[in-house]
């Protein structure tokens, strides 16, 4: 079967207008983006000790790719429960700690 007009997973979801997945990591590297929607969520932990509460988030890059994340770490949950979306900012570790920046 030949694949070559099969779009990859990412051009496909891209196509479809639905977000891709990343991880707080690959925020990072985006820069500065649009925190479109944080919606509050619960999810268990990966061991099965229990479950971390933050916020599922949608965001926007400068060129309109939309994504999703999982932000659970403690500063950036306050800050998610504050302030109200839309707003722009990037992520950036501050010691052992992911924070927004401007």
């Amino acid at each position: 079967m030949a694949t070559t007009n099969i779009p990859s997973f990412s051009a496909a979801a891209k196509a479809a207008g639905v977000p891709l997945q990343l991880k707080t990591e690959d925020v990072a590297e985006l820069g500065v983006v649009t925190w479109l929607e944080a919606e509050p969520m619960t999810i268990p932990l990966p061991d099965g000790s229990g479950n971390s509460e933050g916020f599922f988030c949608k965001i926007g890059d400068v060129d309109g790719t939309l994504y999703t994340v999982f932000i659970g770490g403690v500063a950036l949950t306050r800050m998610l429960k504050e302030i109200p979306t839309p707003f722009m900012a990037q992520i950036v570790k501050s010691g052992r700690t992911w924070v927004f920046s401007d």
